[in-house]
């Protein structure tokens, strides 16, 4: 298993190294003002994804993990429609909501828009999630992260401006589906039964997933909210200055989404065997913690040099909000597996109150704080929301007992760090 494992966190090491490198770039040689205009569309474009992805990822993987060949057919092919009938309503949405705020980000939303298509829509990913093709994710993200890579930097030296810069985001999306869908039609071929509509599954899985796919709605709001709320208050460049650390942070958080998709697959198998699983999950849950607290106090020591290396010194303002912010991975690499959680337990409704709770804290903290002290009180609102909705959200209710106990397991790892580590690195089973 850890041999899979390894291939996710190599793919989103890739996915973190090049984000870094690709916001860098655009923060040096565009300035916070630009970054600020890419960052506001993007900030709408979360807000509306719920209506392309309908709180379907984990379910789409969890019913290719458990059906033979010709069901898993008919799952692909009916998320892939479902999706893609949301992604007609959200691309209107997200175009009209940009022209609401400023018609002179018309373009940047187009290109959102199909980067959303090529990433959101044919979820070919999920098929070689399902099957625990690690490698190839993991090279396929190198392949198409690269190309954007290298077509920013040609961008860049060429000076074709900043919207034609952006480009590199569908570029980069549509090359690793093309890679994906290269290797699934040569390796799978064979197996592939017929495409027919499972009206049945679109049914209940969408009846399941109601409730995270309204999260999906609110929840962005918590995330964003301090985005959307810095532009109103400020302007473009201000919300630049918040965003670059921001964006920076949130790179590094995808760790915790690289362990998930490599564990996931397992938890569902072994779900049934208790006593495995549960073992499995309190090895897991210690380390997740352990890794977060480890990453977040080496971010926060160097945050500093981090802003001075990545975006230079127009940024000088952004310092103490890498700070802050640097404090979130405590809660927000372990998140994914607190999220994966609930959607085992049966509990994923439960994640709408939670973010209507923590979309409620963020924008109170944010109308408190932001116009009496700028980024740095979207900073520290965001930091106490966080701190909320993925920690001590978990132990205001029996319910969640499940989670709130791992949690507490979680933290028997700070103690044994060098123990915690070696019971990771043992762990055997999958691929």
């Amino acid at each position: 298993m850890l041999g899979r494992v390894s291939f996710y966190i190599l793919e989103r090491i890739i996915i973190m190294v090049t984000g870094v490198a690709t916001f860098s770039l655009l923060a040096r040689f565009f300035g916070p003002s630009f970054l600020g205009e890419l960052s506001i569309v993007q900030a709408i474009s979360a807000s509306t994804l719920f209506m392309v992805t309908l709180g379907l990822d984990k379910f789409v993987v969890k019913s290719l993990v458990e059906e033979n060949d010709r069901a898993k057919s008919r799952v692909f092919f009916t998320a892939v429609i479902l999706r893609f009938f949301g992604w007609c309503v959200y691309s209107v949405l997200l175009y009209c909501a940009v022209l609401k705020v400023d018609d002179n980000l018309a373009l940047i939303a187009l290109i959102e828009i199909v980067a959303t298509l090529f990433l959101h829509v044919v979820i070919v990913q999920y098929v070689l999630e399902a099957d625990g093709e690690a490698k190839k994710l993991a090279i396929a993200t190198t392949v198409s992260r690269c190309a954007g890579l290298l077509y920013l930097g040609i961008s860049i030296f060429l000076d074709w401006g900043f919207v034609v810069a952006c480009c590199f985001l569908p570029l980069q999306s549509g090359v690793k589906l093309l890679y994906l869908i290269v290797h699934i039609v040569r390796s799978k071929k064979e197996k592939i039964k017929g495409v027919n509509f499972d009206y049945e599954w679109a049914k209940g899985n969408l009846k399941k997933a109601f409730p995270i796919m309204v999260s999906g709605a609110v929840f962005p709001l918590f995330i964003q909210a301090d985005t959307l709320m810095i532009a109103y208050y400020y302007d473009s460049e201000e919300v630049g200055m918040y965003t670059a650390p921001m964006k920076i942070i949130f790179q590094i958080s995808f760790v915790g989404v690289a362990l998930m998709s490599a564990f996931f697959p397992f938890l569902v198998s072994e779900f049934n065997n208790k006593i495995r699983y549960e073992r499995f999950l309190s090895v897991i849950s210690r380390f997740f913690f352990l890794m977060s607290v480890v990453i977040s106090i080496f971010v926060i020591c160097l945050s500093g040099l981090f802003v001075d290396v990545l975006f230079g010194s127009q940024y000088e303002s952004s310092k103490p909000v890498m700070m802050l912010l640097s404090i979130i991975l405590i809660f927000l690499i372990p998140s994914k597996l607190y999220s994966a959680l609930m959607i085992l337990e049966g509990l994923a409704k439960f994640e709408l109150l939670k973010a209507f709770v923590a979309v409620f804290m963020n924008v109170i903290l944010n109308i408190v704080l932001i116009p009496k002290y700028s980024i740095q009180g979207a900073a520290l609102a965001s930091l106490i929301s966080y701190f909320f909705a993925d920690f001590l959200f978990y132990f205001i209710s029996v319910r969640f007992k499940t989670i709130s106990k791992y949690i507490k397991i979680s933290l028997d790892g700070l103690l044994h760090p060098i123990t915690t580590t070696k019971e990771f690195l043992s762990i055997k089973g999958g691929n």
